[in-house]
């Protein structure tokens, strides 16, 4: 009786210490819970502070990742491992409610797409949805659509984009959440843009989202719509109102208002207004000093003064951009550096933590079994003195029996030694069992072998395609180039270019500005939406640059593009390399035909 309750001590303390931690990362949850509104920062750091994950029970740990993955969304900070993510997702998916399955579904397409894996983000993402749907969490199911929408725009697939933005915006009216409908009807509109669908199509979607936006009263919110606004008549070359929705997103923000700034200098340059731009850019510069948004700034004051043709301040001008380009990325890369350093040195923190865990849990295992071991052999030994008392007892009472009792020892000494044939025929087929085994893994060994010869005559396969698939990609862009030829402009252009004069860079153009007008015409039929991928790859080109890419196109030399512009050929290959700086062609191996050929 007294081994059994000391036994039972022993285990109860055991059950005490394991469970302690659950407890206390409980605790934690509460706290959290209660400072996410009020205090995100302080329930991040309070959740972070947990270290010993892997001694949490299922439970345990999948609210402490869902609570984690809560306040990282709100602080906009990167997400949990994708390993975390799944562990708590197969405990939601068993065990929890509906609306904390799609929650977690959320977090861990989050998850996928910061490491990349977009196609799986787009799965759980999909998942999450039905599941948000079916739970009338509708505010969580206009999250989701608006991720989703995200995802399709990456891709360029702005049909499916603006579906989702529709169907987010659908969902935030039924959850009474003005502010993010607003925010879901504008995108829709900017995938309308994008689509290239009717004015008035665009123009509806920004102007419910300008009336809802006053009803709301948010200033970064008017702010954004009216941005947007603005960016959309600057497109359509109304720079009376784009300027006027611009300067509206201004008055709306306090703060960050850069973009806009750069948008209405270019506007004021392209109206010929260089004295206004140029003074607009001056005081925002002078009063800016966030580096990131001086640089803009600068740069676009060389972009000012290029149009100008003041070619010396451009000069100093795009130096000083360049310098300050160059200290944030020195910061930005000591910035990467830092974050590095440190999630190696949490990283390593807390395997040592784990490390000191385990051995802990060794040694409190072990010193439990030595005691329970000292009890048992205590037992034995005092079953086994009271065992020989009887025996003595026994001996002294039957001594006159001494002749059966030595009878009874050789039938032991029998079974003992039948005993042994028994060990002895079990260490046999254990031998026999082991030898099987090793047959077993030199099988398997070969089998393996086999498999990676299989995986690298796949990988020569595939490098193979890759081949194939450079050679069509060729192909196509020749057979664009002779079709573009074809055209009536561009023969003309051709004809215009077996000229024998070089250009002598007067700046006439032997194109008139139809002849213009139709190359751009022909060049986006035959590379579908030329210009508005070159504008969106490379924003910084100007028209004229855009309208020496078009022609570039064609297929003509130095020579023959110094003929049909009138200027001479060193002015030709001197516009070449500023378009492949602003392209970011510089130091690449890239043509700048090739790269216009394969946008």
């Amino acid at each position: 009786m007294k081994f059994t309750r000391y036994f039972l001590i022993c285990i109860s303390i055991f059950f005490w210490i394991s469970c302690g931690s659950d407890k206390d990362v409980k605790d934690i949850l509460s706290k959290s819970d209660t400072l996410l509104q009020s205090n995100p920062d302080s329930a991040f750091t309070l959740l972070e502070s947990v270290e010993e994950l892997d001694v949490l029970s299922d439970e345990t740990f999948a609210a402490w990742c869902l609570a984690n993955a809560n306040v990282r969304d709100v602080l906009r900070k990167e997400s949990l491992s994708i390993d975390y993510m799944l562990r708590a997702f197969n405990y939601f998916k068993d065990k929890g409610q509906i609306n904390e399955q799609a929650r977690i579904g959320m977090f861990l397409g989050h998850a996928y797409n910061a490491s990349q894996q977009r196609d799986k983000a787009m799965n759980i993402y999909l998942v999450a949805l039905d599941l948000a749907d079916r739970s009338q969490d509708y505010n969580l199911a206009g999250y989701i659509n608006t991720y989703l929408a995200d995802q399709y725009k990456f891709e360029e697939k702005y049909n499916q984009a603006k579906e989702k933005y529709q169907e987010a915006a659908t969902y935030f009216e039924k959850a009474n959440n003005l502010r993010s409908r607003v925010i879901a009807m504008t995108n829709t509109g900017f995938m309308s843009f994008f689509l290239k669908e009717n004015d008035n199509i665009v123009l509806n979607y920004y102007t419910l989202s300008d009336s809802l936006a006053l009803e709301l009263k948010d200033s970064l919110v008017l702010c954004m719509v009216n941005n947007r606004i603005g960016l959309y008549y600057r497109m359509q070359e109304k720079y009376d109102l784009a300027e006027k929705y611009l300067i509206k997103s201004i008055e709306y923000s306090e703060s960050d208002n850069i973009p806009n700034y750069i948008t209405l200098s270019n506007i004021y340059g392209l109206q010929g207004k260089i004295d206004k731009s140029r003074e607009l850019l001056q005081n925002i510069s002078q009063s800016e000093s966030n580096p990131e948004a001086k640089a803009g700034l600068i740069y676009q004051q060389y972009l000012v003064e290029k149009e100008d043709k003041n070619w010396s301040k451009a000069l100093e001008y795009y130096e000083e951009s360049m310098a300050y380009v160059d200290s944030i990325r020195s910061v930005q890369a000591k910035t990467d550096l830092l974050e590095i350093e440190k999630k190696y040195t949490t990283e390593k923190i807390r395997n040592e933590n784990n490390l000191l865990r385990l051995k802990s849990q060794r040694y409190f295992l072990s010193l439990v079994l030595i005691i329970a071991i000292t009890l048992l052999l205590i037992v034995v030994f005092q079953l086994i003195m009271r065992r020989k008392d009887k025996k003595i007892r026994l001996q002294e009472q039957v001594l006159h029996q001494k002749d059966m009792f030595l009878v009874k020892q050789q039938l032991e000494l029998r079974q003992m030694e039948t005993e042994l044939s028994k060990k002895e025929y079990e260490l046999l087929n254990r031998r026999k069992v082991m030898q099987e085994h090793h047959t077993l893994l030199e099988k398997q060994n070969s089998a393996l072998e086999l498999r990676e010869h299989e995986i690298e005559k796949q990988e020569e396969e595939l490098r193979m395609q890759e081949k194939e698939v450079e050679a069509l990609k060729n192909d196509v862009n020749s057979l664009k180039l002779k079709v573009l030829q074809n055209t009536a402009i561009s023969k003309k252009i051709i004809k215009c270019a077996q000229k024998v004069t070089v250009g002598t860079d007067d700046g006439k153009s032997l194109l008139s500005e139809a002849d213009w007008t139709s190359l751009l015409n022909e060049v986006n039929a035959v590379y579908k939406s030329f210009t508005t991928s070159l504008q969106q790859a490379v924003p910084e080109l100007t028209f004229e640059d855009i309208r020496f890419c078009c022609l570039l196109l064609v297929g003509l030399e130095t020579k023959e593009l110094s003929v049909v512009l009138s200027i001479n050929p060193s002015s030709i290959r001197q516009r070449k390399m500023r378009i492949r700086a602003k392209a970011g062609l510089t130091n690449a191996q890239t043509t700048l035909e090739e790269f216009l050929c394969n946008l």
